[in-house]
């Protein structure tokens, strides 16, 4: 075995009052009760998620950062709830009658 390092980060869920850690790296999610909980148990998750890789998976799984990773909060722009449910609403009921007929087995 050889000793990598990998980037983590973690944050607080206060829904649910756990700390959820992601390996960016390797794409893992784990989570703690604790901010150190959740460091540890993102390097166990890690060490869990590749010790039955074949080298080739290894590799594939394996996407590796270019610098240090910034974390910040930003805006994005996502749908109303009542604004899908609208749009799932509009859409053409098809009548029965106006399907063909099934064809008999």
């Amino acid at each position: 075995m050889i000793e990598q390092e990998v980037h983590a980060v973690v944050f607080h869920d206060p829904t649910i009052d756990v700390w959820v850690g992601v390996c960016l790296e390797y794409d893992v999610v784990t989570q703690g009760k604790t901010r150190e909980e959740a460091f540890d148990h993102v390097a166990e998750a890690v060490e869990l998620t590749l010790e039955d890789l074949s080298a080739d998976d290894l590799e594939d799984a394996y996407q590796p950062l270019d610098g240090e990773p910034e974390v910040r909060r930003i805006a994005v722009s996502v749908p109303d709830a009542n604004e899908i449910r609208s749009r799932i609403t509009r859409r053409p009921i098809v009548a029965a009658e106006s399907m063909p007929p099934r064809k008999p087995r």
